[in-house]
């Protein structure tokens, strides 16, 4: 996903400290809101893997605590230690839940985790530059799924869950683990459909799961 008018994934360089200081839920723009829930989303997944554990998770800032704890993260992951989240740093962070939820459900191909990678590449404040109402890590659209918060979007635990049940309810309609992965794309018509053409090369299904194949998970 690249980066057009100040959407898409990454956006932002780097999540760091004092990004959120001035967050008002009811008046931010867009992108503004996304990056205050991003924030929150780090410091929750900070203390979920056992970091940070007297951060405030209430409050949407990334503070000394935060870059602290993004340090120790860091320096424990083998990763550069500079305090701030940028891609690398996220797809440590997030990948722990979405494994998982791989293994929970016994997911093949590290379809979740490829489709963070594809579509926000484990950016939680990203928004979608196609469809600007695609929100978060894993890009749920607002429109088809307005039970979705945005806060919701951008955080691990919630998406984790969603992702995964979502991808097992779409295999138990279609009975097939590419379709399955696919149906996050272009829905269960879409991907009902796709299946039902024998996945035909250069249709919308086939390009879509060539592009989640080659995301390293």
């Amino acid at each position: 996903m690249a980066v057009v008018h100040g959407a898409g994934a990454w956006y932002v360089d780097a999540y760091h400290q004092g990004m959120g200081r001035k967050f008002n839920p009811d008046t931010a723009r867009d992108t503004t809101k996304m990056k205050a829930y991003a924030c929150l989303s780090i410091k929750n997944e900070l203390v979920y893997l056992g970091y940070g554990d007297k951060l405030d998770t209430t409050v949407y800032y990334f503070g000394t605590g935060t870059t602290k704890a993004v340090k120790e993260f860091q320096r424990t992951s083998g990763l550069v230690v500079d305090g701030a989240v940028g891609r690398i740093t996220a797809r440590k962070l997030y990948e722990s839940r979405v494994f998982s939820v791989e293994h929970q459900f016994k997911i093949p191909n590290n379809y979740l985790a490829k489709t963070y990678a594809l579509e926000s590449a484990f950016d939680p404040g990203a928004i979608g530059y196609v469809d600007p109402l695609d929100h978060g890590l894993i890009q749920i659209n607002e429109h088809f799924h307005p039970e979705a918060t945005w806060q919701d979007t951008a955080d691990g635990e919630y998406c984790a869950i969603w992702i995964g049940n979502h991808y097992m309810d779409a295999y138990d309609t279609l009975g097939d683990y590419e379709a399955a992965a696919v149906a996050h794309n272009l829905g269960i018509a879409g991907a009902q459909e796709w299946l039902d053409g024998g996945k035909q090369p250069g249709t919308p299904g086939s390009i879509y799961l060539t592009l989640l194949n080659k995301q390293v998970a």
